[in-house]
């Protein structure tokens, strides 16, 4: 998932509507919880995605998929919104739709989006008291992408909106190194 990322008008014009369906229906968490899995289910099996999309596949054969991997297991706004974009050819929008329709539900429930690096998976523990220290500072529910990225070494990055907080010892490291540098230099002159 991208920070603040660009979305197609396609994608976004489908996620409205189903933004607009949750709303109406009074589902939007049990909604954007499933489009979530959804996609992760998708994420991890590129082969489904792959067949869905291919022009070669008949749209009746791509149906029929659908009704024996997700009917009665989804709600069934989902498998409308799933059987749309086969039969309008935009099955490769949608993973991007329903990044951006979860966006648009948190942001309709008061939760920001926010990233947090380490350089190790964290437990559950350690998770949950970074997301409480977090909301504590940021006066926002979360809603927080955990990534791991090795080169910090150690620490936690921080990002929410605008707001960066770099508790790396990578990049303490880095200040450090640039303070010797700093100093070497006007030691010479």
């Amino acid at each position: 998932m991208e920070f603040h990322r660009e979305y197609s008008l396609v994608a976004r014009s489908y996620a409205r509507a189903l933004l607009g369906v949750a709303r109406k229906e009074g589902r939007l968490d049990r909604l954007a919880a499933e489009a979530q899995a959804l996609a992760q289910g998708f994420a991890a099996v590129p082969d489904a995605l792959i067949f869905l999309d291919n022009p070669q596949v008949s749209t009746e054969k791509k149906l029929s998929y659908l009704a024996s991997t997700v009917e009665g297991r989804i709600e069934p706004i989902l498998v409308r919104m799933l059987h749309m974009l086969v039969q309008r050819d935009r099955v490769r929008y949608l993973g991007e739709i329903f990044e951006y329709f979860a966006e648009l539900a948190d942001e309709e429930q008061g939760i920001g989006r926010a990233i947090v690096e380490t350089a190790r998976e964290l437990g559950d523990d350690e998770c949950r008291n970074l997301s409480v220290t977090f909301e504590r500072y940021t006066k926002h529910r979360l809603n927080i992408d955990w990534r791991i990225d090795p080169r910090l070494i150690g620490g936690v990055v921080f990002r929410f909106g605008d707001l960066m907080i770099d508790g790396s010892l990578r990049s303490g490291l880095d200040e450090i190194r640039e303070r010797l540098m700093e100093t070497t230099v006007l030691g010479k002159e």
